[in-house]
């Protein structure tokens, strides 16, 4: 006589999430560490999470290494005092076919006019930010 087997659920490893959302974020931060030290990217600091890096730079001018190696689009905000925000969507490329790693590298604007041409051409022209 064979007995009916009984369900025993498999409790979920990892209910929350958290343990994913870890592994997301080291592999986030191994490959943003490999592209700043392998072209000397500038930074004043970044931020890693499991769906993406936030980046900030010092200046606007730090922007254009960044357009130069990975390309993007500027979409730009109008802040108070004549200030702007100026933030570079990219997507980082991965070498095992995973989803490409979206980048924010951030600059605030002081003055637009004191911008290259070259930098101030890459803003989506939705922005409607003046001068772009």
């Amino acid at each position: 006589m064979t007995l009916p087997s009984i369900a025993h659920p498999t409790p979920d490893p990892d209910p929350d999430g958290w343990q994913t959302r870890i592994r997301a974020v080291r592999r986030n931060e191994a490959l943003f560490e490999y592209l700043l030290d392998s072209n000397c990217l500038p930074l004043t600091a970044h931020r890693v999470l499991p769906d993406g890096v936030l980046v900030v730079v010092g200046d606007v001018s730090d922007l254009w290494p960044w357009t130069e190696l990975l390309g993007g689009e500027i979409h730009a905000t109008e802040l108070p005092m004549g200030l702007a925000h100026w933030s570079l969507h990219v997507a980082v490329d991965r070498s095992d076919g995973t989803p490409a790693l979206p980048v924010r590298v951030s600059a605030v604007v002081l003055d637009i006019d004191y911008v290259v041409w070259d930098l101030r051409s890459l803003i989506v022209p939705s922005s409607g930010v003046r001068g772009a």
